[in-house]
């Protein structure tokens, strides 16, 4: 519990203070971990994302990212339950980047990550691209992405689709 106090009001303050600004996006993920033995299993469900990172406005974003802070991945078949469980936890903890290259709304993320399925751990990593729509003082960024990780032996991917809300000082 001291833990969460300390990621939800410490720390935002301290980011502040450093020009660090904390974003949270929303995402939908369909996941396929390829065992060793040729089997695969399959999981999907709703997980979020939140960033610690230096940030321009519509330029550039760089910093680290936590992936979930809640949500869990629901199994998708009778052999997926089987080999690992119903539902089961997809933790990342990495580094982002963000870049809208072509200046406009358009911006692509890339991250390299730890991760951890279940009981397997190892790395990874994101690709994604995006849309986000300026408003006054909010952004509204849609994404679209790829995952890779390799856990030991096994191997994964997941493909994803998100929303983001950002909220900017004008």
């Amino acid at each position: 519990m001291k833990g969460l106090f300390l990621l939800f009001f410490i720390l935002p303050l301290t980011a502040q203070a450093l020009n660090i600004k904390m974003r949270a996006r929303e995402h939908f993920e369909n996941h396929t971990l390829r065992l060793q033995d040729g089997r695969q299993a399959k999981f999907s469900g709703f997980s979020n994302t939140i960033n610690l990172w230096h940030e321009v406005p519509y330029r550039y974003s760089f910093g680290l990212s936590l992936s979930p802070v809640i949500g869990r991945l629901k199994a998708q078949d009778a052999q997926s339950k089987e080999m690992f469980r119903e539902k089961l936890n997809f933790k990342a903890y990495g580094f982002e980047g963000k870049l809208f290259p072509f200046q406009s709304s358009i911006y692509l993320r890339q991250g390299v990550y730890a991760h951890e399925f279940d009981r397997l751990a190892g790395w990874g990593a994101l690709t994604a691209i995006g849309y986000e729509y300026p408003f006054t003082r909010l952004g509204v960024a849609l994404e679209a992405g790829q995952r890779q990780y390799f856990l030991g032996a096994e191997r994964g991917s997941a493909t994803s689709v998100a929303i983001g809300f950002h909220f900017y000082k004008l």
